[in-house]
């Protein structure tokens, strides 16, 4: 586990939220959740959203009705309602979501609260431009700080109101809505949420519970939100198909192959079909019940997912043999309470936060489960024995009935000596920093950057986040994934060998070099060190090593490939025509040819693309094949 119990208190389980409108109307069939039955109360309502895309469940076939909404997870959900695309984006969108970032990116970067989720910023910036959002919302999504515990806060109903109204664009007649005392409980409904409230009754988007109590405070589950956006499309403007909605699909099967240099993995379905599925830093991994990384997925396992198109967004993996059975198991989060054993019987009993559906109010209780024969326990990825679990972790086990198959406790404070840095990475719309590092154990640990983190380098002392080296030998210390100390030491060598690839990175380029006697090896390249459009695939490199980055390189051998810079002109069918090229200098048109082993990289994300990702007016730098001079061995766009 990666969030701390917490923020599960507040997220309940955060959902896996895709990325399209609710205004859309290219439909899938409506999914089959194993948690809302056609009896359910809010049935009609879930699979009239997830027909639109809004909502979708998770790779156990869930839709956790009940789980309770955080601000972050209600922006992402207003943002798409509101016609916020993540495909088929215009350039005059672009530049407002791009706009909308710049102007409001310095509020949320600076926020004082470590649990800022700040994967929804860009669609925060989008809601502030619309007006659905205000700065002082913000306040408000994160409690506590300076010391004491941080909680995301829940949405609650009667704030639901208000951004629905917006969504709507229906303020003034909101405003101008005569407020009655129609609800028992109308004294506890604030003034300034009133009008809203009512006016919302009005349409029937909202209703009193059985009491004809409202409720304003209570918190907004996945289904209450749901039965509310339902209610609310036939009010919605501009209610237009868009075309940015994504194409969600449930998934099971088996990985066939692992394809670590493009992070894809291919699944084998029931059917006899295969097909290739992409990693993104976006998709939540689970391996046999606690979450994990790419490395993790590896060839045989079983596997259910969700994709959007061909991007995992959820994927539980499980090795078979052993441990939980293949078989749907309910998760269960919460917090050690008491451990017993009595023969050969062991129970653990697990103090959980649920929602109370009456009321809305959060709730806790106890509940106690016998481990399965054979049961993983384990902690921040290691098994460990049943006697070293400690009354107050943070827990989260599967579960079937009363027994439990599976736990996984969470190692709040991590500190490591003699890890390795394995990858620096940037998001470049939070504008955060973080480090995939390497423990002496084989353990993989993904740990954020804030402006917090104490950040040392032997012979640099205090530095920025991205001055360590790929490769440093590191000590640290973390908390719950967030870094408050590291100090790193690099050591310096050559090396020798080929140029493979080259990668032009946005913030960091890297080549592949390969030696004598046949072994690759990636080498990021420091910033400024080296000008990475003079080197070409085939030359032959001396480099000297800061750790594993390049500080300097020396041409021992030249290639004879070409490689052309320009600007694409058109696109046809297998190649694209350049302007403005510049091999050595000398401008010109170009017809760059591509076929299946041509490897095509955006620079803006770091990831290998298909052709039909190349567009006009893209800068593109390509190396061609030293046998075939108009065919590309590499394009990277390094312009959109």
């Amino acid at each position: 586990m990666k969030l701390s119990y917490c923020k599960k208190i507040i997220a309940m389980g955060v959902s896996v939220i895709t990325a399209v409108s609710v205004l859309s109307v290219n439909v899938i069939a409506s999914p089959v959740f194993n948690d809302v039955p056609p009896t359910h109360w809010a049935h009609q309502f879930i699979s009239q959203v997830t027909d639109q895309g809004l909502m979708i469940g998770d790779a156990f076939g869930r839709f956790r009705p009940d789980e309770v909404l955080n601000k972050f997870e209600t922006a992402k959900i207003l943002a798409r309602s509101a016609g916020f695309k993540y495909e088929n984006v215009s350039a005059a969108e672009q530049e407002f979501y791009d706009a909308a970032y710049e102007k409001h990116k310095t509020f949320m970067n600076q926020s004082n609260f470590a649990r800022w989720d700040a994967s929804a910023n860009r669609e925060i910036a989008f809601l502030l431009e619309k007006n659905i959002l205000t700065i002082a919302d913000l306040t408000q999504f994160v409690s506590g700080g300076a010391g004491n515990t941080e909680e995301l806060r829940p949405l609650t109903r009667s704030q639901a109101t208000v951004y629905i109204t917006k969504l709507l664009e229906r303020q003034s007649q909101a405003q101008a809505h005569l407020t009655t005392n129609f609800f028992r409980d109308d004294a506890q409904i604030s003034a300034p949420h009133k009008p809203f409230v009512y006016y919302l009754r009005s349409l029937n988007i909202v209703t009193g519970d059985t009491n004809n109590n409202f409720n304003p405070t209570g918190a907004v589950t996945r289904a209450a939100m749901a039965t509310m956006l339902a209610r609310a499309l036939d009010f919605m403007p501009n209610s237009q198909p868009n075309p940015g909605v994504s194409n969600i699909t449930n998934i099971s099967g088996t990985i066939d192959a692992a394809f670590a240099n493009i992070n894809a993995i291919q699944i084998l379905k029931a059917s006899g079909e295969r097909r290739i599925y992409r990693v993104t830093p976006r998709t939540v991994i689970n391996v046999d019940g606690v979450p994990g990384a790419f490395a993790g997925l590896v060839t045989g396992m079983t596997v259910s997912a969700v994709a959007n198109n061909d991007e995992l967004i959820d994927i539980r993996a499980h090795r078979g043999g052993g441990g939980a059975p293949n078989t749907f198991l309910a998760e269960v989060d919460g917090i050690v309470s008491s451990i017993g054993q009595e023969g050969g019987t062991r129970t653990v009993s697990i103090e959980v936060k649920t929602v109370n559906p009456r009321d809305n109010t959060i709730v806790t209780d106890v509940r106690t489960y016998t481990l399965a024969s054979g049961a993983r326990i384990t902690r921040s990825d290691e098994v460990i024995q049943f006697a070293d679990i400690v009354r107050g972790d943070i827990v989260t086990a599967r579960v079937s009935g009363g027994t439990a198959h599976e736990l996984a406790l969470e190692e709040r404070l991590l500190i490591l000596r003699d890890a390795r840095l394995l990858e620096k990475r940037f998001n470049e719309q939070t504008g955060q920093g973080s480090y995939l590092v390497i423990d002496n154990r084989g353990r993989q640990h993904t740990l954020r950057v804030s402006a917090t983190t104490n950040i040392s380098r032997r012979g640099t002392g205090v530095t920025a986040w991205d001055r360590l080296r790929v490769g440093d030998v590191l000590e640290l210390t973390a908390e719950y994934g967030l870094l408050r100390d590291i100090s790193a030491y690099g050591v310096l060598s050559t090396a020798d060998g080929w140029i493979d690839a080259i990668h032009i990175g946005r913030f960091q380029s890297y080549i592949m070099l390969r030696n004598a006697s046949g072994e690759v090896n990636r080498h990021f390249i420091i910033p400024e060190s080296t000008d990475v459009y003079s080197l070409r695939v085939g030359n032959r490199m001396r480099v000297r090593l800061d750790s594993d980055e390049i500080a300097t390189v020396l041409l021992l051998e030249e290639a004879s490939s070409v490689v052309v810079t320009g600007y694409v002109d058109s696109v046809r069918t297998s190649s694209v025509t350049l302007t403005n090229t510049q091999p050595h200098g000398t401008n010109g048109r170009r017809i760059v040819e591509v076929d299946s082993t041509t490897v095509i990289t955006n620079t803006r994300t770091g990831d290998h693309v298909n052709f039909n990702a190349i567009r006009t007016d893209q800068r593109l730098y390509v190396v061609f094949h030293s046998s075939n001079a108009d065919l590309a061995r590499t394009i990277t766009i390094l312009m959109d």
